[in-house]
């Protein structure tokens, strides 16, 4: 299998999809703190703006490759109650060797409330996947220092030095200095 994609053979300049849905207390900026108005968030918008703009081309993809987002620069316009129906909008405005944008819209019924740009990547999903393996393992390895005798004794051979006094906190806290970081000990 190829490890690139021609992205202008399979996504076209103005193919659009548009997709509903009703705006519920758990997709309200109140949901998420205490406190704040119970309206449409603007995460939740941008989650849904992604998602159907990652809609609208999955089918158009060879086997084997999937879209990742890669940027968004949405304006929330105007607040949406809990009970209205966001209706969301994607549509392909440019295709490149390495990315496709999307302009993005959502509406409540009443009136335009977020509008903007986001990308996408296109990535051969056995790739990346691999990469995330990858990477996985690497942080599961970083958490098993000092799981064992020997990897105490390894882990304390590579602290670079030892303060009483870590900056930006209280000086009874006891820390190590090691390649990540400051590590507290104990207070």
């Amino acid at each position: 299998m190829s490890s690139t994609v021609v992205l202008k053979e399979h996504i076209h300049v103005g193919v659009s999809i548009t997709d509903s849905e009703l705006v519920k207390n758990e997709m309200t900026v109140g949901a998420l703190v205490p406190g704040m108005p119970m309206v449409y968030s603007t995460p939740y918008m941008i989650q849904v703006m992604e998602i159907t703009a990652e809609r609208l081309i999955a089918g158009l993809l060879p086997e084997g490759w999937v879209s990742v987002g890669t940027r968004v620069d949405v304006k929330h316009l105007k607040a949406t109650p809990v009970g209205f129906t966001v209706t969301t909008t994607a549509e392909v405005r440019a295709v490149t060797d390495k990315e496709i944008h999307f302009w993005v819209s959502a509406h409540d019924g009443v009136e335009l409330i977020g509008e903007g740009s986001h990308f996408r990547c296109v990535v051969e999903l056995s790739r990346f996947q691999t990469g995330m393996r990858r990477k996985q393992a690497a942080f599961d390895d970083s958490q098993k220092i000092g799981s064992d005798e020997s990897c105490s004794a390894q882990l304390l051979s590579n602290f670079l030095r030892i303060s009483q006094r870590s900056p930006g906190n209280s000086p009874n806290l006891l820390h190590l200095k090691w390649n990540l970081g400051w590590v507290p000990l104990f207070t």
